[in-house]
């Protein structure tokens, strides 16, 4: 179990997660990278990921797929378990904050800029806008109904769209 992580000085931690081996993943916005610690909290790679600053949230999905939003390059960053990484989207991104996987591997990206979430259904490269719900939506999560909750920076809140992931078009 981990207690206790301390990140580079600068590095401006902003979400982690952990995949299904239990490793911990650590986005640093400043430095634009993600750590990866074991489940014991010992560091195993510094850089598991190294883009560019602003490397916002991540999310993994049911293939240890890795995720990652990129506020500074605006676009969702796909790491596989063995370590590829690649742009995964671009399309209707605005400064990508948050990022959450549907049960059928659509990705839902907030954007920061535009007041928005982005949904990418899974395997294509189709993108469909969601209407504004937030001020400034900063993460989101689905949960195992499907619905889609949103925080709201602005307005110190946390919105739920009751929205089912399956009424959405695709």
């Amino acid at each position: 179990n981990i207690d206790y992580i301390i990140e580079p000085p600068g590095s401006g931690p902003t979400d982690l997660a952990f995949d299904s081996q239990g490793n911990l993943y650590v986005t640093n916005y400043f430095t634009g990278t993600v750590s990866k610690y074991d489940a014991s909290g010992n560091l195993i790679d510094g850089s598991f990921y190294a883009g560019a600053a602003g490397v916002h949230d991540l999310v993994f999905d049911s293939a240890d797929n890795l995720f990652i939003t990129n506020q500074g390059t605006n676009e969702v960053i796909k790491v596989t378990p063995a370590g590829v990484a690649c742009t995964y989207s671009t399309s209707g991104l605005s400064q990508p904050t948050g990022v959450a996987i549907d049960a059928g591997g659509a990705v839902y990206v907030s954007n920061y800029v535009g007041n928005n979430v982005t949904r990418i259904p899974a395997f294509t490269t189709q993108v469909t806008m969601l209407p504004s719900v937030a001020g400034e939506t900063i993460d989101l999560g689905t949960n195992t109904a499907g619905s889609l909750g949103l925080t709201d920076y602005e307005g110190d809140s946390i919105t739920s769209t009751n929205l089912q992931i399956g009424e959405i078009a695709s």
